[in-house]
């Protein structure tokens, strides 16, 4: 049952590169339209799809060991755990985007009065830093409120947070009973926030551990792989509005045939779970924080740079994208290799202690 979740690796790895492409457009080029926005590609930079995508598989990957091994004792520690799982890199890296704007190293004003970003790129970081209230954000206030005056993209992290404790909760409430399905029905019948898609990712979770279900996909790929087309049409073109019970209910079928498909798929463990795709998605956390303060620092100085030196328009966004890449990929396996190894030192103590 274990083996086809590497391809959730490779999922992480989309990702974390679909977030900072969104970005990296919305920064250098809102404007820019092309054919391949109206064809399953747009998923790549289509930035409330990926969050949803991203907050369902980290409800499915939460739940899966519970609902695998059917032991439910060690929720109460990972509920502990959680934050300092999170918080290190974001600690360091709004530490480091404090500095930057204090030696005025963040040039992502300036760049969207060239770009045209002014209603994107512009808006964030223009205030004067103040280290108390830097801190505050990077201990607190990101987790419980969604601060996320020094790095923009970190709305994300109170969800990431409260939406895993959420789901470990009714886990460790619910356990093996069926008031699990009366919990997924009053979720999903009576809110339309963020929280829904780790509560949905629960749900694929359970359904996948139905061997008989998994079992009929795996013995009818053509079938499998029609479905997987079909919800990756749906997932990606579909207008989501979580406001609108029907575009929400649409999509979130859409999300459960692409997991489940995904999962069944005799090609998916070869194409995501490849090494490369296994390794970015282990660094895909550190990419997400340190992305956003690339793109406000280098990637705008570089901008500013190459298009003051009359560089042809497409040059100047090629070479930007692939050098501000490559610094992220660089600064992720840092993060990755020396600070998020804090977070997991902390766990382990946690877990001698308890």
């Amino acid at each position: 049952m274990g083996k086809k979740i590497s391809c959730f690796e490779g999922i992480r790895a989309i990702g974390c590169i679909g977030v900072f492409l969104c970005h990296f457009r919305g920064a250098f080029f809102p404007q820019y339209v092309t054919c391949l926005d109206h064809t399953p590609v747009k998923i790549l930079t289509a930035g409330n799809v990926i969050v949803r995508i991203l907050f369902t598989l980290s409800g499915f990957v939460v739940c899966y060991k519970y609902f695998s091994k059917k032991n439910y004792e060690n929720i109460r520690k990972d509920i502990l755990k959680r934050y300092f799982r999170l918080a290190p890199a974001i600690i360091v890296a709004e530490i480091i985007v404090y500095f930057l704007m204090r030696a005025g190293l963040l040039y992502n004003i300036p760049a969207a009065e060239i770009s045209g970003s002014v209603d994107f790129l512009a808006v964030f970081n223009n205030f004067t830093a103040d280290f108390s209230g830097c801190l505050k954000e990077a201990f607190i206030t990101c987790y419980t409120e969604g601060a996320n005056g020094y790095i923009g993209p970190l709305w994300t992290i109170k969800y990431e947070f409260l939406g895993v404790i959420l789901i470990l909760s009714a886990m460790y409430i619910c356990k093996d009973t069926y008031l699990r399905y009366i919990f997924y029905l009053i979720v999903f019948a009576f809110y339309n926030t963020y929280y829904n898609y780790f509560v949905l990712g629960m749900f694929i979770c359970d359904i996948y551990i139905s061997q008989d279900f998994n079992q009929f996909l795996q013995k009818h790929q053509r079938l499998n792989n029609l479905l997987f087309i079909i919800a990756l049409y749906i997932v990606s073109l579909f207008d989501i509005n979580d406001t609108v019970k029907y575009t929400r209910v649409m999509f979130s079928v859409g999300l459960i045939m692409l997991f489940l498909t995904l999962l069944n798929a005799s090609w998916s463990e070869k194409i995501l779970g490849a090494p490369i795709m296994n390794h970015m998605g282990r660094i895909s956390y550190a990419v997400y924080i340190i992305h956003w303060p690339v793109i406000e620092s280098f990637s705008s100085a570089y901008y500013i740079w190459a298009t003051n030196m009359n560089i042809d328009k497409k040059t100047v966004i090629i070479s930007c994208f692939m050098f501000s890449f490559l610094l992220i990929i660089f600064l992720a396996h840092i993060f990755n290799k020396y600070i998020e190894i804090i977070g997991k030192g902390a766990v382990l103590f946690i877990e001698k202690q308890i």
